[in-house]
């Protein structure tokens, strides 16, 4: 006699899909939690707001020197690329934050002009970005 169920799966095959099934659910659980203790996300969340509201407050022809400090830090932890922690989508009018390899926090801006990034993030902290007219 056979030791199978109606479908064809022993007890055994459950319980080992089930278990595999609940430990990606906890460590999933996990790096969400990681990210919110650590500050990551808030860190994220707040840089990306920042940047937005400056490019919506600037008159073209305005240079903006931000000091990110925390942001490198974060970065250095996390191994991720200095120069990629933030990016100005002209395009998708966006400014993409993020500190991890994987994951980022979008906000969106809805000044039309143009964003130049002068000097990407680098290890001492400093992000400068210009501000112009759509046709310069």
């Amino acid at each position: 006699m056979s030791n199978l169920g109606k479908r064809g799966f022993s007890d055994t095959a459950d319980n080992i899909i089930f278990i595999a099934v609940t430990v990606a659910v906890m460590l999933a659980l996990l790096g969400f939690a990681y990210v919110q203790v650590s500050g990551i996300g808030i860190y994220e969340q707040v840089y990306a707001k920042q940047i937005a509201l400056l490019i919506d407050q600037a008159e073209p022809g305005t240079t903006i020197t931000l000091h990110m400090d925390k942001a490198v830090e974060f970065a250095k932890k996390n191994d991720r690329q200095i120069d990629k922690i933030v990016i100005i989508n002209g395009d998708s009018k966006q400014v993409e934050v993020g500190f991890r390899t994987r994951g980022s926090y979008y906000m969106p801006y809805i000044s039309d002009y143009n964003i130049f990034v002068v000097k990407p993030l680098s290890q001492d902290g400093t992000f400068v970005f210009r501000v112009e007219n759509k046709n310069a």
